[in-house]
């Protein structure tokens, strides 16, 4: 799963290798960022933007081990991977909030997710223009819908 950034791909400059998970929590998203560091691997994790804690990782493994610590945190004081876009006054919301309660019950699993109305978002939230009702994962459109424009239907 990780991915391999070491010396190899040091030329001199930090770059962002890879995002590697987005939790939300109310309107905000933390968000863990892996660099290339002359010294093997940077791991960042900001929230709302801002740089919250960097990391440097000499090894895959450690990138792993820190990610998952702060990821685990995180979820721990109510941050989740799992969204809910909706429109508060679509009836397809309700019925795929409906359905994504009945699934998490079906599996046994209790899983907490975030709900956002869309109509409330900052005109430059990465999920404005995200076709709703929909599921985010990771802050990825499960349907492969994001970044299309509000009004395209799905093809």
């Amino acid at each position: 799963m990780m991915h391999r950034t070491g010396q190899s791909r040091w030329d001199g400059t930090t770059q962002q290798v890879a995002v590697l998970w987005t939790l939300r929590k109310y309107k905000r998203e933390a968000v863990c960022r892996l660099f290339t560091h002359v010294f093997g691997h940077e791991l960042r994790i900001e929230v709302a933007g801002l740089l919250l804690s960097s990391v440097v990782c000499r090894s895959d493994q450690d990138v792993e081990d820190y990610q998952d610590s702060w990821r685990s945190a995180l979820e721990e004081s109510g941050w989740v991977r799992l969204v809910l876009l909706r429109c508060r006054d679509c009836v397809n919301s309700v019925t795929m909030q409906r359905n994504l309660d009945a699934a998490l019950r079906t599996l046994e699993r209790p899983y907490s997710y975030d709900v956002l109305d869309i109509d409330t978002l900052a005109p430059s939230d990465a999920c404005v223009g995200t076709p709703a009702p929909t599921l985010l994962w990771d802050g990825t459109d499960l349907f492969g819908l994001t970044g299309q424009p509000a009004n395209a239907s799905p093809s």
